[in-house]
C-alpha cells in the first residue's frame, strides 16, 4: 500500500471517529456507542459482588414482605397524659353496667348481704377566685345490686369458686365520672366496706363475721380491660382480676384503693398504606394503694375505695405496611449500590469507566456491529447532511494529497501508520459479543476451583475456563476505544492551543497550507508558489518558532494527519482560515472530562 493510500485511509478512519464523537457536540444530543461486554463477566470480584448483592437484596425483600403479611413488625407506643381538672372541660366516665365488683371470704355458707355496705361519693370542687376553691361532698347510699346472667362475660367462674366469692355486685358504673365544668370539676368514687356485724346499728351486733369465716382473710375481684396487641380483630378484651386478697386484723380497718384509669387506643391495621385508625375507649385498674387505720368504732373490717384517675393512657399500634417496606428496601438498595460502585471501581477501573459512560451516552446492544446507530432524538435529515459534509471533506483531502508533491508528506512512515490503521480498523469492524448469565458465572467459579485442584491443562473444564479468559481479554481490547476517543479530543484541544499561541506565525508563514492550496488556486502554479516560499525572509525568532512547530507537527505521521484534518476542516475555526485572526475557541475545556449531553 502506498503512502498516499495509507494516509487517506487513516484520514477516513479519523473522520469517521471524529463524526462519531463530535455529533454529540454539534447537535447537543447523545450518540449511540456500541460498547460490548457490559453484561459480561466484568471481573471475578465485581461479578461475584454484584450477584451476591442482588441475592441478598431479594432475600431481604422477601423477609420484609413476610413481616408485612404476618404483621411481625408491629410497633406499640404508649404515653400517659395528665390533665388539669380545673382547666379541662371534658368528662370521662365508665360505660353503664360495665364494671363488676366481687367480694367474698372463705366461709362454709353464703354470707348475709348485710355484712356489706356500699355507697357512692361525689366530690365537687368549685372555683372561687377570692376565698379559694370550695369543696362539696355528696354521699349516696347504694342498694346491693347483684349481677345476673348477662354479666357472665365479666366473671371468671373458676376464680369465684376458688375464692368462695359469695357476692358479685354490678353497680351503676355510668355514675362514675371525672372531668371539668364551667365552675370547677367533679370527682366521683365508689366505696364498699365489709362490716364486723350484720347490723349497722352502733353497739348492736346481730352476728359477728368472725364466727362465719374459716380464715381471717377476705377477697376482692373486679373486671378489668386490657389491650391485646396480638389480636387484630377485637383488641380490647376483659379479664377478671382476682389477685386482691387481704388479711383481717383485729381492731384495725384495712383500706384499699383501686385507681381506675380511662384509656384511649388508636389502632392502625391497614397493611397497604397509612389510613385512619380505629379508636377504642376502655378502663383499666392501674394501681392499688394499701392503708391500715384504727377501727374508730365504725365497725368496718375492710374498706375498698374505687376512684377514677385524672391521668389517662394513650396506646397506639401501627402495623408494618408495604409502604414502609418499600422505603426500607429502597434505602438498603441505595447502600448496596453505593458500596458496589466503590468495589467495582477499585477492582475494575476500565469497566467502571465504561459503566459511567453509559449514563452520558446511549449504549446500544445491536446485533449489527458494523453500524453506529444515532440516537432517535437526532434529526435524520440533519444527520445525513452532516455525514455528507464529512464525506466531501474526506474526498477533498484525498485529491489534495494525490496531487501535492510537498516534501513534508515524504516524512510519513508507512509501516507505523499501516500498523495503527489496521489495529483501528480491526477494533471498529471485528467486535464480538461475550455474554454471560448467572449460571455461567457459577460454572466459571466451579471450573476455577476444579482446575486448581487437578492442576491439569487438558481437562474440558480448563478449556471452558480459557474461553472466559479470552472473553475478558476481548473486553479489555474493546475498552481501548474509550482511550482512542479521549486521545482524539485531547489532540484537538492541544492543536487549538498551539495555533492560538502562534496565530501570527501561522497566518503569515504556513508552508503546509500553501502546499495544500497550491494546486487548488488556478491563478498560481506550483513552481511560483514554491519560489515564493523560498524567497520569504524570516527573522531568527520566527525561524526557531517554525522549526519547533514543524518538529511537533512532523514527529509522528498520525499527529500530522490529525493536524491536517483540523486545519482543513471547514467546521473548525483554524488559524489559517480565520480571516480576522481571532483566537481559536476550544469546544471543550483543556482539563478534559466527559460532559453529559442535554
Amino acid at each position: 500500500m502506498s503512502k498516499a493510500k495509507t494516509a487517506n485511509w487513516f484520514q477516513k478512519s479519523f473522520l469517521y471517529l471524529n463524526s462519531w464523537v463530535k455529533s454529540s457536540d454539534k447537535f447537543g444530543v447523545p450518540v449511540s456507542l456500541n460498547f460490548r461486554g457490559e453484561e459480561s463477566f466484568k471481573t471475578t470480584i465485581g461479578g461475584i459482588f454484584s450477584l451476591i448483592s442482588v441475592v441478598l437484596l431479594v432475600m431481604y425483600t422477601v423477609s420484609e414482605m413476610r413481616l408485612v403479611i404476618t404483621k411481625g413488625k408491629t410497633s406499640i407506643n404508649s404515653n400517659i397524659v395528665s390533665r388539669n381538672l380545673l382547666e379541662s372541660k371534658e368528662t370521662y366516665q365508665i360505660a353503664k353496667n360495665d364494671f363488676v365488683l366481687g367480694m367474698g371470704a372463705n366461709t362454709n355458707e353464703l354470707m348475709d348481704p348485710t355484712y356489706f355496705n356500699f355507697q357512692y361519693k361525689n366530690k365537687i370542687i368549685e372555683k372561687d377566685l377570692i376565698g379559694g376553691p370550695e369543696i362539696r361532698n355528696e354521699d349516696v347510699k347504694y342498694s346491693i345490686v347483684l349481677c345476673d346472667d348477662k354479666f357472665d362475660k365479666f366473671i371468671d367462674k373458676e376464680a369465684a369458686r376458688r375464692l368462695n366469692m359469695h357476692l358479685t355486685l354490678c353497680p351503676n358504673s355510668s355514675d362514675w365520672r371525672i372531668g371539668g365544668s364551667e365552675t370547677g370539676y367533679q370527682f366521683s368514687s365508689f366505696i364498699g366496706s365489709i362490716r364486723r356485724c350484720s347490723s349497722s346499728v352502733p353497739g348492736f351486733c346481730k352476728s359477728d363475721i368472725n364466727n362465719k369465716i374459716n380464715s381471717q382473710r377476705f377477697f376482692v375481684a373486679s373486671s378489668n380491660y386490657y389491650f391485646d396487641v396480638d389480636n387484630y380483630d377485637s383488641p380490647v378484651n376483659v379479664t377478671f382480676e382476682d389477685e386482691f386478697n387481704y388479711a383481717l386484723i383485729q381492731g384495725m380497718t384495712v383500706e384499699k384503693t383501686l385507681r381506675v384509669r380511662i384509656n384511649k387506643a388508636y389502632d392502625y391495621t391497614s397493611i397497604w398504606y397509612p389510613s385512619e385508625p380505629k379508636e377504642y375507649t376502655y378502663y383499666s385498674i392501674e394501681s392499688v394503694k394499701d392503708d391500715l387505720q384504727a377501727e374508730n368504732g365504725s365497725g368496718d373490717l375492710a374498706r375498698i375505695n374505687i376512684i377514677l384517675d385524672k391521668n389517662y393512657k394513650i396506646v397506639e399500634r401501627k402495623v408494618y405496611t408495604f409502604y414502609d417496606m418499600l422505603g426500607q428496601v429502597g434505602g438498603v438498595m441505595g447502600i448496596i449500590y453505593s458500596l458496589g460502585s466503590v468495589c467495582v471501581s477499585f477492582f475494575s477501573g476500565k469497566i467502571y469507566i465504561m459503566t459511567l459512560l453509559s449514563y452520558f451516552y446511549k449504549v446500544e446492544r445491536s446485533s449489527d456491529i458494523h453500524k453506529v446507530t444515532p440516537s432517535q432524538k437526532i434529526s435524520v435529515k440533519r444527520l445525513n447532511s452532516f455525514q455528507e459534509d464529512l464525506s466531501k471533506i474526506a474526498i477533498k483531502e484525498e485529491e489534495k494529497f494525490e496531487d501535492s508533491k510537498c516534501n513534508i508528506r515524504s516524512r510519513t512512515h508507512e509501516d507505523s501508520s499501516s500498523n495503527k490503521v489496521s489495529q483501528l480498523k480491526e477494533k471498529l469492524t471485528s467486535l464480538q459479543y461475550y455474554k454471560y448469565s448467572c449460571c455461567d458465572l457459577f460454572y466459571s467459579i466451579f471450573c476455577c476451583s476444579k482446575f486448581r485442584r487437578k492442576k491439569s491443562k487438558e481437562t474440558p473444564l480448563y478449556k471452558r475456563y480459557k474461553d472466559y479468559s479470552c472473553g475478558r481479554k476481548k473486553i479489555a481490547q474493546e475498552l481501548d476505544l474509550i482511550s482512542i476517543i479521549d486521545t482524539m479530543r485531547t489532540v484537538h484541544i492541544l492543536s487549538n492551543i498551539i495555533f492560538d499561541k502562534h496565530k501570527k506565525v501561522l497566518a503569515q508563514h504556513q508552508p503546509i497550507n500553501l502546499c495544500f492550496n497550491a494546486k487548488a488556486n488556478s491563478k498560481l502554479d506550483y513552481p511560483k508558489t514554491e519560489e515564493k516560499i523560498n524567497q520569504e525572509k524570516f527573522s531568527k525568532t520566527q525561524l526557531d518558532t517554525l522549526q519547533d512547530l514543524e518538529q511537533e507537527l512532523l514527529s509522528d505521521p498520525i499527529t500530522l494527519t490529525l493536524f491536517t484534518n483540523i486545519i482543513q476542516a471547514p467546521e473548525l475555526d483554524g488559524a489559517v482560515n480565520n480571516p480576522k485572526n481571532k483566537p481559536l475557541q476550544t469546544p471543550i475545556s483543556s482539563d478534559f472530562q466527559f460532559q453529559k449531553a442535554p
